[in-house]
Order: structure tokens, then C-alpha cells, then sequence
């Protein structure tokens, strides 16, 4: 597949992916536990998952993909682990601190650490990555600055959550690009299902019962909206991005979820910007729409120019 399938399944997956904070947010305003909403959600994802790769063809190797084998296996189950735990962080920050903070802080750290991560491992860092990447580092500044406080435990959880998340997306990038993304997606998300409900078990046996329940109407469509969209259809979409794009570019790209987790949190939870977050949010589209100047220069006048050397030759 070329370049523009992946940025259109980045850009499906990030808007899926930003209904997660607000969504989620509402549900633990309603009462409902984090770990509870979190084994719910990734256990309906790794069913719907295992339904549809056993009454389909989608798993199995095609093309130059390469057959899923014991290295796959192992790499997907851990890197599966690793995004539980992310997740885990992510979604009880929630619990401490409003939708938007946690979206715009949880993304610009994992855009930072991404790309140090893949400059220091020794990916070519551009100019025009340094450009995207200070214009969405600067707008998640402009944005998180002045709406309110932050609890240190809170902004530890999202640090950590970020940092966890990077190393998972690097590691679909260079360990597991070369296999079937269904099969793949498949056995990460039943390694994060996994890991999530024993935490929930854990967690509720030690704190004196599991807790089970689903107590309003936006606990139910966290539920089933997020195991969808996010742990299902979503997650697809992601790894396919990734494996064609690779995470640095991914990375660039997520500032473009923060914008938009802030819109749903400003339309549906009450929470307000002031115009300098404004001037933030123009700043990450405007290093979002970066990648449609690229996709342009690329695909037409190079390709013109290309054309014109030849006639002349």
C-alpha cells in the first residue's frame, strides 16, 4: 500500500482514538472504575478481534507478508503487555485531571520521547520533521497553560503511560511491520485484555470487591464505543499506519487527536478554551497540514520536475 493508505488510516484512527479521554472522562464523572471501563473495553476489543480473524481470511498471510511465527508471537504478546500498561496510566490519570489536560500532555510527551527515541537509534531526523514537530510541541504549550492545575500524580501517570506507549509503537515499527496487521493487532490486544483484567482483578480482590458494575447511560457507551472504535477497528487502523508510515511520522501526526479530544471535551464536557489555546490549536493543524503540503510537493511537482529532466535528457 502507498503512503496516502497510511496517512488515511492514521488520520481515521486518530479521530476514533480522540473520542477515548472524553468519552472515558464522562464515565468515571458517572461513577464508573477505571480498571472496570479498561477490562470491559479491551476484552469486547480481543473477542471482536478473534471473531472476525476465525471467520475470515484477514490473518492470514498474503503478498510479501511474513507468516506469523514464534518471534511474531512473542514480540506481539510483549509489545501487547507494555501497551496494557500504558493504557493502565493513561486512563487513571483520568481520574485525577480533566480530558484535555491529559490529552494534550499525554501527546506531547509521546511525541518527544518518540523522536528521541528514533533519532538516538539512528532514523533520519529532517528539517521538516523539527518544523511539525516544534509547531505541535508549541501549540500543546499554547493549549495546556491556562485552564487550571495539575496534580503530580496525575501528570507522573501520563509521563509514564507516554513512555510505555512509545516503546509499543516503536516496537510494531521495527520488530513487526513485516506481518499481517490483523494477526498482529489480534494478538496485542489479547495480550493488553489480558494484563487489564488482572489488574482489575487484582485491584478489586485488595481493595474488597470486584466491581462490576456499569452504573449510567455514558458508562455503557464508553463501553461499547471504545471497544468499537478504539480497542478494535481503531487499533487496526493504527498498526496499519505504523507499518507503513513507521511511528516517528505517526508521531508528528498525533497532535491532530489532542485537537480533536479537545473539541469533544469542549462540545460534551463543558470544558472551555481561552483564545491563547486557540492559538494553539491553529498551530497543531497547521503542523498537521504539513503533511499535505509534503503529499503534494511529493506526488506532483516532483514528479513534474522528474518528467521535465527527462524530456530535456
Amino acid at each position: 500500500m502507498t503512503r496516502r493508505h497510511g496517512f488515511s488510516f492514521a488520520f481515521l484512527s486518530y479521530f476514533m482514538f480522540s473520542v477515548n479521554s472524553p468519552i472515558a472522562r464522562q464515565a468515571f464523572l458517572d461513577g464508573m472504575e477505571p480498571n472496570t471501563l479498561l477490562a470491559y473495553r479491551f476484552c469486547a476489543g480481543a473477542i471482536l478481534f478473534l471473531i472476525t480473524i476465525g471467520v475470515t481470511n484477514l490473518a492470514k498471510a498474503t503478498g510479501d507478508e511474513r507468516p506469523m511465527d514464534r518471534r511474531g508471537v512473542l514480540i506481539s504478546l510483549v509489545s501487547g503487555l507494555i501497551n496494557g500498561a500504558a493504557i493502565y496510566f493513561y486512563f487513571n490519570s483520568l481520574d485525577l485531571m480533566p480530558a484535555s489536560f491529559v490529552s494534550v500532555l499525554g501527546i506531547g510527551c509521546y511525541i518527544v520521547i518518540v523522536m528521541a527515541l528514533l533519532t538516538v537509534f539512528g532514523e533520519k531526523f529532517t528539517p521538516i520533521r523539527g518544523l511539525r514537530l516544534l509547531l505541535g510541541i508549541s501549540g500543546i504549550w499554547l493549549l495546556i497553560g491556562p485552564s487550571g492545575e495539575l496534580g503530580s500524580k496525575g501528570v507522573l501517570f501520563v509521563v509514564v503511560g507516554a513512555l510505555l506507549f512509545a516503546f509499543h509503537m516503536i516496537s510494531l515499527q521495527w520488530y513487526l511491520s513485516e506481518y499481517n496487521t490483523w494477526a498482529v493487532a489480534t494478538l496485542v490486544v489479547s495480550a493488553t485484555a489480558t494484563l487489564l483484567t488482572a489488574v482489575w482483578l487484582i485491584t478489586g480482590l485488595n481493595t474488597g470487591g470486584l466491581n462490576f458494575a456499569i452504573p449510567s447511560f455514558w458508562s455503557w457507551v464508553a463501553v461499547i464505543v471504545l471497544a468499537l472504535f478504539s480497542s478494535w477497528i481503531g487499533r487496526f487502523f493504527s498498526y496499519r499506519a505504523v507499518a507503513i508510515l513507521g511511528s516517528g511520522e505517526i508521531a508528528l501526526m498525533t497532535p491532530l487527536e489532542t485537537l480533536l479530544a479537545i473539541t469533544w471535551s469542549v462540545l460534551f464536557l463543558g470544558e472551555w478554551l481561552l483564545p491563547v489555546q486557540w492559538l494553539g490549536a491553529f498551530l497543531i493543524i497547521l503542523g498537521v497540514g504539513l503533511v499535505g503540503l509534503k503529499w503534494v510537493y511529493t506526488n506532483f511537482f516532483d514528479k513534474k520536475a522528474s518528467v521535465a529532466v527527462q524530456k530535456i535528457d
